[in-house]
């Protein structure tokens, strides 16, 4: 039985020509390699290029520090990881059952573009591996193919940031595509809530959160789908 889990993190630390710091946003990561943690995972931490990650410094503000973020910033070994990632080519898609994509603005500059992502996705996804994305972590899913060639999520019903919301961000013109976009082009079921609701639609092993809100939702629908589809793995002492 896999008990193992990966969470993937942007390595991109701009926010276009902003001179905004970006990267992943801490809440979106924090709080399901806890939630991973606590149901018995060893969790694993990548990114495109490896070593330090980067994240946006206003994710772990006091407005938006969470309890989730506060544990992981408290941990040495946590912090080892995320100052460490690997890097994605050295990932095994078989020796994962769950894989996270979380947000940041970041995941719009490299998790599409990397080869490296789309292919381990597709192969994690073809060899039985729930996925998990929130927010702008759905970049990582836009590589991804099945077997046939054909786009993953195409006729898969999924959500992320509607283009109004990037237009309410104010970065539409500056990321370098729209989710939504982009995953209507390849055929995905696009859904989405009103803006900043949380909104998490699941088809099959693919869960996916509209928005940072959307994060304790996404959270608990992938728990409940590691319970239906696999076996609880034994919990650490």
């Amino acid at each position: 039985m896999n008990s193992k889990a990966v969470i993937i993190v942007t390595s991109h630390a701009d926010l276009g020509d902003t001179g905004r710091i970006s990267g992943f946003w801490f809440n979106e990561m924090s709080a399901p390699y806890w939630a991973l943690t606590d149901a018995g995972f060893d969790v694993d931490i990548a990114s495109p290029k490896g070593g330090a990650a980067p994240f946006d410094p206003h994710g772990i503000s006091d407005e938006e520090k969470s309890a989730d973020t506060d544990r992981f910033l408290r941990s040495d070994v946590e912090q080892r990881k995320i100052n460490a990632t690997l890097a994605v080519h050295q990932l095994k898609a078989h020796d994962y059952a769950v894989t996270v994509f979380p947000g940041g603005f970041g995941t719009m500059w490299d998790l599409a573009q990397s080869e490296q992502v789309a292919a381990f996705v597709s192969a994690a996804y073809e060899n039985g591996a729930i996925l998990c994305a929130i927010c702008h972590g759905q970049a990582g899913l836009i590589g991804a193919k099945k077997p046939d060639g054909t786009p993953l999520t195409k006729g898969m019903r999924l959500c992320c940031p509607p283009n109004s919301e990037e237009e309410a961000n104010g970065v539409a013109s500056i990321v370098p595509y729209l989710l939504e976009t982009e995953f209507r082009k390849l055929g995905a079921l696009f859904e989405c809530g009103p803006d900043y609701s949380s909104k998490v639609v699941r088809d099959g092993r693919l869960i996916t959160g509209q928005n940072g809100q959307s994060v304790d939702a996404a959270v608990r629908e992938l728990l409940r789908a590691i319970t239906e589809l696999q076996p609880a793995p034994a919990m650490k002492s």
